[in-house]
Order: C-alpha cells, then structure tokens, then sequence
C-alpha cells in the first residue's frame, strides 16, 4: 500500500508513532498537562495498530497472499488475521550475523495478545464516555439526551 507523500513526511510507521508517544510521556512528566497523556496514549495505540498492519502486510507480500485496502482498526481482529497467514509470526525471533568484523544482532518482537488488550484499553480511554465516568457524571443514553 503506497502512502501519500504527506503521510511519510508525517511519520506513520510504527516506530514513527512510538517514538511521538514517548516524547509526549517526557513532556507530561515535565509538565504535568493532561492533555500531552492523552495524545501519548493516542499515538501508541497507532504504534501498536500501525505495526500490526506492517507485519500483515509483510507477511501477505511472503505468503503471495493478495492483500487489498484494509480499513481493519481492531488489534485483536488484526491479530486473528495475522495467525492466518503467518501462524510463525507469534513467536519471537533472535538472529546474529558475525562478519567477523563486527556481530550484528536483529530481533523480532511479536504483538502479543497482551498488546492487542492494551490497545483496545487505550481505545476506551480515548471517547468522551472516558471524561463523563471520571467525572462521575451520569452517562447520556437515548434520545432525549441530544
């Protein structure tokens, strides 16, 4: 899938978005603003789903499986599809290559289910219900709440 030329400008591979939400942690620390948490948490729930579709779309690419638009968002429907096509991709990886000039280490981290939960954990914090319940308000349902 090609991105736009503004959207890599922007940074949408996952490590991209990691690395925005550990800023945004630092500054929060700093600053104490709320606001920088939220933005944090939205940026590592793009990391966590921007890398699901990374692995999918790599292992779709290994597998000849054709792959078409994907506008899938839920990490644990996301990772259901991965099993399909790359039951291996669960298991984590370790290669070391020695040139004998220098040994070079690579590593590949699977999402785990663990990070799929706290993806949907993040999406929850994420709509306004989340500032209704924290201010112990009465959630509105139904019609004549609008």
């Amino acid at each position: 899938m090609e991105q736009t030329t503004s959207a890599r400008q922007f940074g949408c591979h996952s490590r991209d978005f990691l690395l925005r939400a550990e800023e945004l942690v630092e500054h929060f620390a700093a600053a104490g603003d709320e606001r920088l948490f939220f933005y944090a948490s939205l940026e590592l729930r793009f990391a966590i789903e921007a890398r699901l579709h990374e692995v999918i779309s790599a292992s779709a690419q290994a597998s000849g499986a054709v792959r078409g638009a994907d506008n899938e968002y839920s990490a644990t429907r996301l990772l259901r599809r991965l099993a399909v096509l790359n039951p291996a991709a669960s298991t984590p990886v370790k290669i070391s290559v020695d040139n004998q000039i220098e040994v070079r280490r690579f590593e590949y981290e699977p999402v785990t289910h663990r990070l799929a939960s706290i993806h949907g954990q993040l999406g929850a914090l994420l709509h306004y219900n989340f500032f209704l319940a924290a201010a112990g308000a009465p959630k509105m349902v139904g019609p004549h709440h609008l």
